[in-house]
Parts: C-alpha cells; sequence; structure tokens
C-alpha cells in the first residue's frame, strides 16, 4: 500500500495532539506510521513538506527508507488551482489529493475539505481506520 500523509497527521505526531473529545491523535499517527514500518509499506511525500519535517527531526534516516518524494508538475499545479477554485476549497488539499490521485495512494487526513469535499478525487482516511 502507499499513503500521502497530510499536514495535520504530522502536526499531531510532533504535538502529539488530542481531539476536543480527548482522542489520542498524537498516538494515532504514532502508530500509523509504526504500521507503514511494519508491513514495509510506501509513504509519499512532497519535497518540501520533507523539508520541513527533517528540521524538526520527525523523519530520521531509517523512515526515509521507506519515503518517496514526489515533486508536482506544472499540470497538476494548475488542475489543483482549478479544483480549489472551482470548489472553494484549500489550495495546499487540492494539491494533496491531485499528487496522491496521480500515484494512486491513499491520502491521510483528519481534514474534512479532504475527506468529505475531494472524496470523489482521492480515496482518503483517518489513521486510525487503516487497518
Amino acid at each position: 500500500m502507499k499513503y500521502l500523509i497530510d499536514t495535520c497527521i504530522w502536526i499531531d505526531l510532533l504535538e502529539d495532539r488530542v481531539g476536543k473529545k480527548g482522542e489520542p491523535f498524537g498516538r494515532y499517527a504514532s502508530k500509523f506510521i509504526l504500521k507503514i514500518i511494519k508491513n514495509k509499506e510506501t509513504l509519499l511525500i512532497n519535497k518540501e513538506i520533507f523539508l520541513e519535517l527533517r528540521k524538526s527531526n520527525i523523519i530520521n534516516l531509517f523512515l526515509r527508507s521507506f519515503i518517496i518524494l514526489v515533486d508536482m508538475s506544472e499540470i497538476q499545479y494548475l488542475e489543483a488551482k482549478m479544483l480549489s477554485k472551482e470548489r472553494n476549497l484549500p489550495l495546499v488539499d487540492c494539491m494533496s489529493c491531485i499528487l496522491a490521485r496521480d500515484n494512486n495512494t491513499i491520502v491521510i487526513t483528519r481534514d474534512k475539505h479532504i475527506l468529505h469535499n475531494l472524496k470523489d478525487i482521492v480515496k482518503s482516511s483517518r489513521p486510525e481506520e487503516v487497518k
């Protein structure tokens, strides 16, 4: 399986965030990353996000072996920009979905824009829902 982890999940992991109802979002993110490692699955990540995560030491040498860095083409960017405008959604969410769709991956997120408004573009799931 291949996954693209949305920024909100990385933040959950970094900050060990807890939801409004006490949901352990940080723990869910951590368990999901461990699942990727255990099952030797693939994680796609945008190069810009990778560089930011590397600064915070979240991405170490071990985890890098499961990561494929992807760049967005000009055509993908224009499609995401058009989708963002048409649906009045954040551009960054549309960019993630276009990248995930074109690389046949599942987006792991808590973002309602992706989970609900872009489900016709890409398959998405919360980390705790992935089996």
